[in-house]
């Protein structure tokens, strides 16, 4: 647990991007050791090529104990060296998470060193798990109204973590969990984990419809030498993210819905980027998807990122509809 602090500072967020600055570790947000006082479950409930989430039970010393998601990193997968890279960039997202408050985030409660090499991240627990399910459970439910109002919420949230400097990276319906009705983003910041550990290639395969949620800018796997180099992560990437999520949403039809493969997405991503200057999914012929609203999701699919709107002016365009 050495060089985990767990002292707090008057502003979190801006301290932690100052030292980010100098290259050193942030520690003045307190991370709460919950080691020897989470219970995690025998079976996995979800994860990704990384990690696996657990539900599990926090004894709180209060009446009743707390349901709680449980990250586990897969360290043993990974070379000695690749566990030190991926210590040093937790330690940084971990404080960065612990200093957010929001009602559309989900809560970081603490960590725990009870289940591997590293430390384990304990979280609220979401009764209605993904959006990505939530949508296509609740299709009949769920008229354009209420669509729009999950949207307006997500967008809320990325507009506070915008505010405080924070990057997501990796925003699809997959990273937006749901509870009572409401959305709450998670996993964001820890698209630096993965970019570091598994190269630039990761924002598409980390689920079988990776490539739909991306970026275009993202898919550029050189740089001006020919050289492969991580991705580089803007506000404008989320921005562009948030808008492939709102056409899910509204429409309830996944982007690029006619290609069944990342592969196949982006070749087609790449061929419209160099016949017509543009990135962004066909429109479908019957949905629920107003004019007003497809002209917001064309300004976030700008294929110039400088040209997109900034997620708090999308807020308050949404707000409006």
């Amino acid at each position: 647990m050495e060089g985990w602090s767990t002292q707090y500072s008057a502003n979190p967020v801006a301290e932690i991007r100052k030292r980010d600055a100098k290259e050193e570790t942030p520690s003045s947000v307190v991370l709460n050791d919950l080691t020897g006082e989470v219970y995690k479950d025998e079976d996995a409930v979800g994860g990704g090529s990384y990690s696996d989430v657990y539900t599990g039970l926090w004894m709180t010393g209060k009446a009743a104990a707390l349901k709680v998601a449980i990250k586990v990193f897969r360290s043993h997968i990974y070379s000695r060296g690749d566990i030190l890279k991926l210590d040093e960039i937790l330690k940084k997202e971990m404080h960065i998470w612990g200093s957010l408050k929001h009602p559309n985030i989900v809560l970081f409660y603490g960590i725990a060193f009870d289940f591997g090499k590293g430390p384990a991240m304990v979280s609220q627990w979401m009764n209605q798990g993904a959006l990505l399910e939530y949508v296509e459970k609740e299709r009949s439910n769920l008229d354009f109204r209420a669509r729009l109002n999950i949207c307006i919420a997500i967008a809320h949230g990325l507009s506070y973590l915008h505010s405080n400097n924070v990057i997501h990276g990796d925003l699809s319906p997959a990273n937006v969990l749901m509870d009572q009705g409401v959305p709450h983003i998670s996993n964001f910041g820890l698209s630096d984990v993965v970019a570091e550990l598994q190269g630039p290639f990761f924002f598409t395969v980390q689920s079988g419809t990776g490539a739909r949620w991306i970026s275009p800018e993202l898919l550029q796997s050189a740089d001006g030498d020919g050289v492969e180099g991580t991705p580089v992560l803007t506000m404008s990437c989320d921005v562009y993210s948030f808008a492939s999520l709102v056409f899910y949403v509204v429409t309830g039809f996944l982007p690029y819905a006619h290609r069944r493969s990342n592969v196949t997405v982006i070749m087609e991503i790449m061929q419209s980027m160099q016949s017509n200057a543009t990135a962004y999914p066909p429109r479908p012929a019957q949905s629920l998807l107003t004019d007003e609203c497809w002209a917001i999701l064309m300004q976030c699919w700008a294929l110039d990122p400088a040209k997109r709107p900034n997620i708090h002016v999308v807020y308050q365009l949404l707000e409006e509809l």
